[in-house]
């Protein structure tokens, strides 16, 4: 499954790199994992630094073509993109273990807000 590089865009105020890829015989079974290590290591990159946004699959063809960003590092990732991309270009144990630590119920405030933080009722004319 080669991977050729289409074009690549360089974001400076969001500090990443826009690629965009082309898979060729493929055959419909391209994963996001697969299809982010196989553009690292084009670009020879940490593969945690490349993000799957968009895979599209050309409908009776063997290939498909992808958008990745490709931040200088991880933490800049977390800033920039949205929590749910970021589970989803996890593999499926850590995928399933993060969905299920945000569906426990948050822990309830520890006391009320003070006397004075309150709103006094609004005095009539």
């Amino acid at each position: 499954m080669p991977a050729e590089l289409l074009e690549q865009q360089e974001n400076k105020f969001l500090s990443r790199r826009e690629v965009t890829a082309k898979f060729t015989a493929i055959k419909g079974n391209l994963k996001r994992d697969d299809a982010s290590n196989m553009v690292a290591q084009q670009l020879n990159v940490d593969k945690a630094s490349v993000f799957p946004i968009k895979i599209k699959f050309d409908a009776g063809r063997d290939s498909a073509k992808g958008v990745f960003y490709v931040y200088s590092n991880a933490e800049l990732a977390k800033k920039h993109l949205p929590r749910y991309l970021m589970i989803r270009s996890l593999p499926k144990e850590e995928r399933k273990k993060v969905r299920e630590e945000m569906k426990k119920p948050k822990q309830a405030a520890p006391a009320s807000a003070p006397a004075s933080a309150t709103a006094a009722p609004a005095e009539k004319k």
